[in-house]
């Protein structure tokens, strides 16, 4: 279980640095060519979505190591119990 964790955590943190390196650099370039509010609305929404994908992503890890502890107890009381 707790490998699923770590993998989808570290998975979670690589992205989120990775977002706010992108979009960091974005607003600081529409800030130099001066860019309208409407294509700063677009990426804050953008961000906004694969924030939202992250979090998916990320309980989708939990959910798999819950999944894989639940076999691995039901397999372990299986064995013993033959």
């Amino acid at each position: 279980m707790r490998a699923h964790l770590e993998w989808a955590g570290r998975h979670a943190m690589f992205w989120i640095f990775v977002t706010l390196i992108i979009f960091g650099g974005f607003f600081l370039l529409f800030d130099y060519v001066g860019a309208d509010d409407s294509v700063r609305t677009q990426c804050l929404v953008l961000l906004g979505t694969i924030t939202v994908v992250n979090t998916i992503w990320r309980a989708v890890g939990l959910l798999a190591s819950r999944i894989e502890l639940m076999h691995v107890t039901r397999d372990g009381r299986d064995n013993r119990v033959s």
